[in-house]
């Protein structure tokens, strides 16, 4: 079976130092997704789900364990094989947009393109990705003068435009009031299964939980 698009994390712990003492948040985690497969993942706050997407994002190292993404021991790498595999294979998706306000809507789709000289930079396909979420008519367009709800699909825009091989989303819709949240998360959703791309969504919304096929519950240790 081939590795292109599946994570698997083997006995992965992670914890911090708070002052004198150590908070133990994720222990012994095992997970297996296999390349296309969409997870979601609950529980309260606390309980280790954002911490758990920057690992698999190579955001920060696991303290024990293994993490392999699309294939890629993420221990292997050097500071910029990490950035290079941020860049090219992995998509964010937040809560808060993070979008650049001086440049425009299109503008900050390619902005993923921008981070190496030899990443491609394939505008037909910005264009086309900002069509598919209904934002073609606000290419030039700053972010300061669009919804929240454009807001965020400009973001999922901007994390698809390099094909990611994974797709991790944060609280994707946790801003959007309910009908937006929901336009949200069918975009999200069917362009993740047309470009099959394996994703991951933290989420305390259960309607959008539910809405995933395979679903995964954290407990705070």
């Amino acid at each position: 079976m081939s590795d292109r698009g599946r994570v698997y994390l083997e006995a992965v712990g992670k914890g911090y130092r708070l002052g004198d003492s150590r908070v133990e948040v994720l222990k012994d985690l095992s997970l297996t997704l296999e390349a296309g497969e969409a997870l979601a993942i609950t529980g309260p706050s606390g309980s280790g789900k954002s911490t758990l997407l920057h690992l698999l994002g190579a955001l920060e190292p696991p303290d024990q364990g293994r993490i392999l993404v699309d294939g890629v021991d993420l221990a292997t790498l050097d500071d910029t094989e990490l950035a290079r595999f941020r860049n090219q294979r992995v998509g964010f998706v937040f809560q808060h947009h993070h979008l650049l306000p001086q440049y425009t809507v299109l503008e900050n789709v390619l902005l993923p393109c921008l981070a190496f000289p030899d990443t491609p930079r394939d505008e037909g396909w910005s264009r086309e990705l900002l069509d598919r979420v209904g934002l073609s008519h606000r290419l030039e367009h700053r972010p300061g003068e669009l919804s929240g709800g454009e807001r965020q699909r400009t973001a999922l825009a901007r994390a698809l435009v390099l094909r990611p091989r994974l797709l991790l989303c944060d609280e994707p819709t946790g801003s959007l009031d309910p009908a937006t949240a929901d336009r949200v998360a069918d975009l999200l959703l069917e362009l993740q299964e047309e470009q099959g791309t394996t994703m991951v969504a933290v989420t305390h919304s259960e309607s959008l939980a539910q809405r995933f096929p395979r679903r995964l519950e954290l407990t705070a240790l």
